[in-house]
């Protein structure tokens, strides 16, 4: 059984929120409009000035330009490759050298991962896929159940579903 490629993700950011909210009583209407929102901050003395004016949204948007510019051709996992990959780069560092060596001794290799904040994610979830499939298609089934039987634990137990049902 052949696992698909991972898809890319996209984080979008959460919309603008307003720092003033009107909560209206209980039982009470209201025939006015609500207030509009000021998009307007005032600068960040945090920041150089040639971002000072920037809001919320736009340092936000800015900062997923930045990311993006050094992510979008790094594949969220990569191929694999031998140990001896890592001992060339860090062949003036003999502490890193000496820890790569031990590492050696119980795996053959490594796979690369985007530096995108869920790396961590993503290494797992290959790695867990990656040893399903060599286990074979009853046991990913398997898998699979557990999983669905937790999430009705979860569900059972007050928790809401926040992943649609695929399976």
């Amino acid at each position: 059984m052949m696992i698909p490629p991972f898809p890319k993700f996209v984080d979008t950011p959460p919309p603008a929120m307003s720092d003033k909210t009107e909560v209206a009583e209980p039982g009470a209407t209201s025939s006015q409009a609500p207030p509009a929102t000021s998009t307007s901050q005032a600068p960040r003395a945090d920041l150089p000035p040639d971002l000072a004016n920037l809001t919320d949204e736009q340092i936000s948007t800015l900062t997923q330009e930045i990311t993006d510019s050094y992510t979008k051709d790094v594949p969220l996992v990569g191929p694999f490759l031998p140990i001896s990959v890592l001992l060339d780069e860090f062949k003036d560092n003999e502490p890193f050298k000496r820890k790569i060596t031990g590492l050696a001794e119980k795996w053959g290799g490594f796979r690369r991962t985007a530096r995108n904040g869920n790396c961590f994610y993503q290494a797992f979830a290959y790695a867990w896929f990656d040893h399903l499939q060599r286990l074979g298609d009853k046991r990913i089934r398997d898998e699979i159940f557990k999983i669905q039987d937790t999430a009705k634990t979860l569900e059972d137990a007050g928790m809401t579903c926040m992943v649609e049902r695929v399976c």
